[in-house]
């Protein structure tokens, strides 16, 4: 039988010493292998996309290894992100809507920008929070997961 730890260390020591972006294709070849590459990559905190091929190559699903951390997301990470849906936010947009402290609104919308889920940008001295696709796809799952 497959030792699964020593396969995953190699396929972890390896994925860690290549540059960032990574991209993982995991369509085709071993399944074993398939499943050790996205646990290694999973378990990493690198950016990455990964991509798997549609059958018939009728295109590409690809999507950020981050995007597991959604369930780690609290009520409030959830509601940023459903204001986000609808517009660019900015932390006051946060501490009013959301009737919270500015620092927490501040903390909140930092930790959605390090999962990947809002992008920021500068407008002069004022911050602007756009959702991205991973931060779609996170939302997606936490509603489901609270419903």
């Amino acid at each position: 039988p497959l030792n699964m730890s020593d396969a995953l260390s190699k396929v972890i020591k390896k994925l860690k010493s290549e540059k960032e972006p990574i991209i993982v294709n995991l369509s085709g070849g071993l399944r074993a292998l398939v499943i050790i590459t996205l646990l290694a990559i999973l378990s990493l905190d690198k950016k990455a996309k990964i991509e798997i091929e549609l059958e018939n190559f009728q295109g590409v699903l690809q999507f950020d290894p981050i995007i597991v951390r959604a369930k780690d997301m609290d009520e409030t990470h959830r509601k940023i992100l459903k204001l986000a849906l609808e517009s660019e936010i900015t932390i006051s947009d946060v501490q009013m809507m959301l009737k919270i402290p500015r620092s927490t609104a501040y903390k909140k919308l930092e930790e959605l920008v390090d999962y990947r889920y809002l992008k920021k940008r500068y407008e002069g001295a004022n911050a602007y929070y756009a959702i991205t696709e991973t931060g779609k796809i996170a939302l997606a799952i936490l509603s489901s997961i609270t419903e």
